[in-house]
């Protein structure tokens, strides 16, 4: 069976157009300290590694197992953020005042694993993973 050229090529658009998001995601989650930019990059993570999975037959498999492998890196480091993120927004929904113990151990592990995160996201820039990944999508 082959492949109708229009559908190729839709996909390798929105295949391009959801890593450029995810690019523009890294960059904006390496220089921020909002908890939003961390949620962000995570989305745009989960939604590049979708569109890899449902346009996957257009797209070279053994590739595609390689950006996955160095996505879920990436998306270890951002959940060990947001989960403290999120333990940080129940205290504060508890009325835990911000000088509880809980707390600063809570903030302090935050930005150990803000700073973590963005060393990886500064390589991956260096790196330049995004132009590396379109050659090897074939993008």
């Amino acid at each position: 069976m082959t492949k109708a050229p229009g559908i190729r090529d839709y996909a390798v658009e929105q295949v391009s157009n959801l890593l450029g998001k995810l690019v523009f995601q890294a960059h904006h989650a390496a220089r921020s300290h909002h908890p939003d930019a961390i949620h962000d990059l995570r989305v745009a993570i989960r939604r590049f590694n979708q569109a890899m999975r449902a346009f996957g037959q257009f797209l070279p498999a053994r590739e595609v197992k390689k950006i996955r492998r160095r996505l879920r890196e990436i998306m270890n480091a951002a959940a060990r953020v947001r989960d403290r993120d999120i333990a940080l927004e129940l205290c504060a929904e508890a009325s835990l005042p911000e000088t509880a113990p809980l707390r600063q151990t809570l903030a302090g592990q935050r930005d150990q694993r803000q700073r973590e995160l963005r060393n990886r996201l500064k390589r991956f820039e260096a790196r330049d993973y995004s132009s590396r990944w379109r050659v090897r999508l074939r993008l």
